[in-house]
Protein backbone atom coordinates (compact mmCIF):
# COMPACT_ATOMS: atom_id res chain seq x y z
CA UNK A 1 0.00 0.00 0.00
CA UNK A 2 1.38 3.38 -0.99
CA UNK A 3 1.07 5.81 1.90
CA UNK A 4 3.92 8.21 1.24
CA UNK A 5 2.43 11.72 1.12
CA UNK A 6 5.17 13.21 -1.04
CA UNK A 7 4.84 10.37 -3.54
CA UNK A 8 1.12 11.02 -3.95
CA UNK A 9 1.76 14.76 -4.30
CA UNK A 10 4.24 14.20 -7.10
CA UNK A 11 1.79 11.96 -8.95
CA UNK A 12 -1.00 14.52 -8.67
CA UNK A 13 1.25 17.40 -9.71
CA UNK A 14 2.84 15.64 -12.66
CA UNK A 15 0.33 16.87 -15.19
CA UNK A 16 -2.05 19.81 -15.25
CA UNK A 17 -5.69 19.91 -16.22
CA UNK A 18 -6.56 18.68 -19.67
CA UNK A 19 -6.83 22.14 -21.15
CA UNK A 20 -8.62 21.51 -24.43
CA UNK A 21 -11.91 22.79 -23.05
CA UNK A 22 -10.46 26.17 -22.11
CA UNK A 23 -9.54 27.11 -25.65
CA UNK A 24 -13.21 27.47 -26.51
CA UNK A 25 -13.71 30.37 -24.13
CA UNK A 26 -12.64 33.84 -25.09
CA UNK A 27 -14.66 37.05 -25.16
CA UNK A 28 -17.98 35.17 -24.89
CA UNK A 29 -17.05 34.25 -21.33
CA UNK A 30 -17.18 37.88 -20.25
CA UNK A 31 -20.35 39.94 -19.67
CA UNK A 32 -18.59 42.80 -21.45
CA UNK A 33 -18.75 43.39 -25.19
CA UNK A 34 -15.98 41.81 -27.23
CA UNK A 35 -13.12 44.30 -27.69
CA UNK A 36 -12.20 45.69 -31.09
CA UNK A 37 -8.91 46.57 -32.79
CA UNK A 38 -8.40 50.25 -33.60
CA UNK A 39 -6.61 49.66 -36.89
CA UNK A 40 -6.15 46.98 -39.53
CA UNK A 41 -2.48 46.66 -38.58
CA UNK A 42 -3.37 46.10 -34.92
CA UNK A 43 -5.87 43.42 -35.94
CA UNK A 44 -3.32 41.70 -38.19
CA UNK A 45 -0.80 41.63 -35.35
CA UNK A 46 -3.42 40.19 -33.00
CA UNK A 47 -4.37 37.52 -35.54
CA UNK A 48 -0.70 36.55 -35.56
CA UNK A 49 -1.12 35.56 -31.90
CA UNK A 50 -4.10 33.34 -32.69
CA UNK A 51 -2.34 31.70 -35.63
CA UNK A 52 0.95 31.04 -33.82
CA UNK A 53 2.17 27.51 -34.51
CA UNK A 54 3.76 26.82 -31.12
CA UNK A 55 3.56 28.01 -27.49
CA UNK A 56 6.96 29.67 -27.85
CA UNK A 57 5.76 31.62 -30.87
CA UNK A 58 2.60 32.64 -29.02
CA UNK A 59 4.69 34.05 -26.17
CA UNK A 60 6.83 36.09 -28.58
CA UNK A 61 3.83 37.29 -30.57
CA UNK A 62 2.13 38.56 -27.42
CA UNK A 63 5.31 40.33 -26.32
CA UNK A 64 5.48 42.07 -29.72
CA UNK A 65 1.78 42.98 -29.55
CA UNK A 66 2.17 44.38 -26.02
CA UNK A 67 5.12 46.51 -27.14
CA UNK A 68 3.36 47.84 -30.23
CA UNK A 69 -0.12 48.36 -28.73
CA UNK A 70 0.16 48.86 -24.95
CA UNK A 71 -3.31 50.47 -24.82
CA UNK A 72 -5.08 47.93 -27.04
CA UNK A 73 -8.52 46.73 -26.00
CA UNK A 74 -7.37 43.29 -27.14
CA UNK A 75 -4.43 43.14 -24.76
CA UNK A 76 -6.30 41.29 -22.03
CA UNK A 77 -7.18 38.46 -24.40
CA UNK A 78 -3.62 38.49 -25.74
CA UNK A 79 -2.32 37.91 -22.20
CA UNK A 80 -4.79 35.05 -21.94
CA UNK A 81 -3.23 33.36 -24.97
CA UNK A 82 0.18 33.93 -23.44
CA UNK A 83 -0.98 32.41 -20.16
CA UNK A 84 -2.15 29.26 -21.95
CA UNK A 85 1.09 29.08 -23.91
CA UNK A 86 3.17 29.23 -20.74
CA UNK A 87 0.92 26.58 -19.19
CA UNK A 88 1.61 24.30 -22.16
CA UNK A 89 5.32 24.94 -21.60
CA UNK A 90 4.92 23.93 -17.92
CA UNK A 91 6.22 27.33 -16.83
CA UNK A 92 3.91 27.86 -13.86
CA UNK A 93 5.50 31.13 -12.73
CA UNK A 94 5.03 32.82 -16.09
CA UNK A 95 1.56 31.28 -16.44
CA UNK A 96 0.52 32.95 -13.21
CA UNK A 97 2.10 36.28 -14.15
CA UNK A 98 0.42 36.36 -17.57
CA UNK A 99 -2.89 35.25 -16.07
CA UNK A 100 -2.79 37.97 -13.45
CA UNK A 101 -2.11 40.56 -16.16
CA UNK A 102 -5.07 39.20 -18.12
CA UNK A 103 -7.33 39.35 -15.06
CA UNK A 104 -6.36 42.94 -14.39
CA UNK A 105 -7.84 43.88 -17.76
CA UNK A 106 -10.64 41.27 -17.93
CA UNK A 107 -11.47 40.33 -14.31
CA UNK A 108 -14.59 38.32 -15.22
CA UNK A 109 -13.01 36.00 -17.77
CA UNK A 110 -13.77 32.39 -16.77
CA UNK A 111 -10.97 31.00 -18.89
CA UNK A 112 -8.35 32.96 -16.98
CA UNK A 113 -9.92 32.38 -13.57
CA UNK A 114 -10.08 28.61 -13.99
CA UNK A 115 -6.64 28.32 -15.57
CA UNK A 116 -5.08 30.18 -12.64
CA UNK A 117 -7.08 28.10 -10.17
CA UNK A 118 -5.67 24.97 -11.79
CA UNK A 119 -2.07 26.20 -11.96
CA UNK A 120 -1.64 27.92 -8.59
CA UNK A 121 -1.62 24.69 -6.52
CA UNK A 122 1.20 23.37 -8.74
CA UNK A 123 3.39 26.22 -7.52
CA UNK A 124 2.98 25.12 -3.89
CA UNK A 125 5.30 22.57 -2.32
CA UNK A 126 3.89 19.57 -0.50
CA UNK A 127 5.87 20.15 2.68
CA UNK A 128 5.56 23.93 2.97
CA UNK A 129 2.20 24.82 1.47
CA UNK A 130 1.92 28.51 0.68
CA UNK A 131 -1.45 29.32 2.21
CA UNK A 132 -1.90 32.51 0.28
CA UNK A 133 -1.64 30.79 -3.12
CA UNK A 134 -4.03 28.03 -2.16
CA UNK A 135 -6.47 30.61 -0.83
CA UNK A 136 -6.11 32.58 -4.06
CA UNK A 137 -6.88 29.46 -6.11
CA UNK A 138 -10.05 28.95 -4.06
CA UNK A 139 -10.98 32.58 -4.57
CA UNK A 140 -10.59 32.28 -8.33
CA UNK A 141 -12.85 29.23 -8.31
CA UNK A 142 -15.54 31.11 -6.37
CA UNK A 143 -15.29 34.05 -8.78
CA UNK A 144 -15.69 31.60 -11.66
CA UNK A 145 -18.80 30.08 -10.08
CA UNK A 146 -20.24 33.58 -9.70
CA UNK A 147 -19.36 34.41 -13.28
CA UNK A 148 -21.15 31.33 -14.58
CA UNK A 149 -24.36 32.58 -12.96
CA UNK A 150 -24.28 36.10 -14.38
CA UNK A 151 -22.94 35.37 -17.83
CA UNK A 152 -24.68 36.84 -20.86
CA UNK A 153 -24.41 34.49 -23.80
CA UNK A 154 -24.34 35.64 -27.42
CA UNK A 155 -27.12 34.43 -29.69
CA UNK A 156 -24.69 32.04 -31.39
CA UNK A 157 -24.52 29.89 -28.23
CA UNK A 158 -27.61 27.76 -27.64
CA UNK A 159 -28.87 27.00 -24.11
CA UNK A 160 -28.15 23.29 -24.60
CA UNK A 161 -24.58 23.98 -25.72
CA UNK A 162 -24.04 26.35 -22.82
CA UNK A 163 -25.29 23.71 -20.37
CA UNK A 164 -22.60 21.30 -21.59
CA UNK A 165 -19.94 24.01 -21.36
CA UNK A 166 -21.15 25.05 -17.92
CA UNK A 167 -20.83 21.50 -16.62
CA UNK A 168 -17.32 21.24 -18.05
CA UNK A 169 -16.38 24.48 -16.34
CA UNK A 170 -17.88 23.36 -13.05
CA UNK A 171 -16.02 20.06 -13.29
CA UNK A 172 -12.74 21.92 -13.82
CA UNK A 173 -13.52 24.18 -10.87
CA UNK A 174 -14.15 21.24 -8.54
CA UNK A 175 -11.00 19.53 -9.81
CA UNK A 176 -9.00 22.59 -8.78
CA UNK A 177 -10.64 22.58 -5.34
CA UNK A 178 -9.72 18.92 -5.01
CA UNK A 179 -6.11 19.66 -5.82
CA UNK A 180 -6.08 22.45 -3.24
CA UNK A 181 -7.39 19.97 -0.67
CA UNK A 182 -4.66 17.47 -1.55
CA UNK A 183 -2.03 20.17 -1.07
CA UNK A 184 -3.48 20.79 2.38
CA UNK A 185 -3.44 17.09 3.23
CA UNK A 186 -7.24 16.89 3.40
CA UNK A 187 -7.94 13.59 1.62
CA UNK A 188 -11.66 13.55 2.47
CA UNK A 189 -12.24 16.97 0.93
CA UNK A 190 -10.13 16.00 -2.09
CA UNK A 191 -12.22 12.89 -2.71
CA UNK A 192 -15.44 14.90 -2.47
CA UNK A 193 -14.26 17.53 -4.94
CA UNK A 194 -12.80 15.07 -7.44
CA UNK A 195 -16.02 13.04 -7.29
CA UNK A 196 -17.98 16.17 -8.18
CA UNK A 197 -15.63 16.81 -11.10
CA UNK A 198 -16.11 13.29 -12.43
CA UNK A 199 -19.91 13.37 -12.04
CA UNK A 200 -20.38 16.82 -13.56
CA UNK A 201 -18.20 16.50 -16.63
CA UNK A 202 -20.31 15.44 -19.64
CA UNK A 203 -17.09 14.32 -21.34
CA UNK A 204 -15.16 11.96 -19.03
CA UNK A 205 -11.52 13.01 -18.60
CA UNK A 206 -8.80 10.60 -17.65
CA UNK A 207 -6.99 13.19 -15.55
CA UNK A 208 -10.02 13.64 -13.28
CA UNK A 209 -10.44 9.88 -12.80
CA UNK A 210 -6.73 9.59 -12.12
CA UNK A 211 -6.77 12.28 -9.48
CA UNK A 212 -9.86 10.78 -7.86
CA UNK A 213 -8.14 7.40 -7.74
CA UNK A 214 -5.00 8.91 -6.24
CA UNK A 215 -7.08 10.80 -3.68
CA UNK A 216 -8.83 7.57 -2.65
CA UNK A 217 -5.42 5.95 -2.29
CA UNK A 218 -4.26 8.81 -0.11
CA UNK A 219 -7.42 8.27 1.96
CA UNK A 220 -6.41 4.60 2.39
CA UNK A 221 -9.30 3.30 0.25
CA UNK A 222 -7.45 0.98 -2.08
CA UNK A 223 -10.42 -0.76 -3.72
CA UNK A 224 -12.02 2.51 -4.83
CA UNK A 225 -8.62 3.80 -5.92
CA UNK A 226 -8.11 0.80 -8.21
CA UNK A 227 -11.52 1.27 -9.86
CA UNK A 228 -10.88 4.89 -10.79
CA UNK A 229 -7.26 4.34 -11.78
CA UNK A 230 -8.33 1.57 -14.12
CA UNK A 231 -10.93 3.91 -15.60
CA UNK A 232 -8.18 6.50 -16.10
CA UNK A 233 -6.15 3.99 -18.09
CA UNK A 234 -9.17 3.45 -20.35
CA UNK A 235 -9.75 7.15 -20.96
CA UNK A 236 -6.20 8.41 -21.38
CA UNK A 237 -4.58 10.41 -22.85
CA UNK A 238 -1.24 8.61 -23.03
CA UNK A 239 0.39 10.52 -20.18
CA UNK A 240 -2.53 9.73 -17.89
CA UNK A 241 -2.47 6.07 -18.91
CA UNK A 242 1.21 5.77 -18.09
CA UNK A 243 0.80 7.43 -14.70
CA UNK A 244 -2.26 5.37 -13.77
CA UNK A 245 -0.65 2.11 -14.86
CA UNK A 246 2.47 2.91 -12.88
CA UNK A 247 0.47 3.61 -9.74
CA UNK A 248 -1.57 0.44 -10.22
CA UNK A 249 1.63 -1.56 -10.46
CA UNK A 250 2.90 -0.05 -7.23
CA UNK A 251 -0.22 -0.77 -5.20
CA UNK A 252 -1.25 -4.05 -6.84
CA UNK A 253 -4.12 -4.35 -9.33
CA UNK A 254 -6.24 -6.87 -7.44
CA UNK A 255 -8.71 -5.89 -4.76
CA UNK A 256 -8.58 -7.59 -1.41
Amino acid sequence: MVRNYFFIMVLLSFFGHEGSVYAQFGPIMSPNLAPQARSEQELDTYIGIIQASSPQETVHQVEAFEHAYPQSALLGIAYQYQMLAYRDLNDFGQTIRSGEKALKLNPDNLNTLLTLAAVLPNSVSGDQAEKSRLAQAENYVQLAFQGMEKIKLPRTVSPDHWELLRRQLQASAHESLGFVAIKRGDSSKAVTEFEKAVKLNPTPQGSQYYRLGAAYLFANKKDAAIDFLQRATELGPKKVQIMAQELLRKIGKKKK
